[in-house]
């Protein structure tokens, strides 16, 4: 599965050491997945929406339900700004991204 392509719908937050035989599970009932790792040396495995069949069987290797993605809502916090390049980072569980300040604010005078 193209990465560009993946529409993450809910997620599970593992410690490092779990990663290899969650990912062996994972691949031995198909579902599709990615992960992304975190500054606090954990990995977040990201899952688009699954049929309910594939639900059951992620559920069962978890031990529970996942988290939504909330697609609406706010998106991440701010951890690192860059006022050379008049930027800031925005680090959610999932993912993270510089934003150009330009962007979104224009200054008038």
């Amino acid at each position: 599965m193209n990465h560009r392509d993946f529409n993450p719908s809910f997620y599970f937050t593992v410690p490092w050491r779990d990663t290899y035989a969650i990912q062996r599970q994972l691949i031995e009932i198909g579902a599709p997945y990615v992960l992304k790792s975190l500054p606090t040396g954990e990995i977040t495995v990201l899952f688009p929406d699954l049929p309910p069949h594939l639900y059951a069987q992620v559920r069962k290797i978890f031990g529970g339900n996942g988290i939504p993605i909330d697609k609406f809502g706010e998106w991440g916090v701010v951890r690192e700004i860059d006022a050379v390049s008049k930027r800031f980072k925005l680090v959610c569980d999932w993912d993270s991204r510089w934003i150009n300040v330009e962007d979104l604010v224009a200054v008038m005078k």
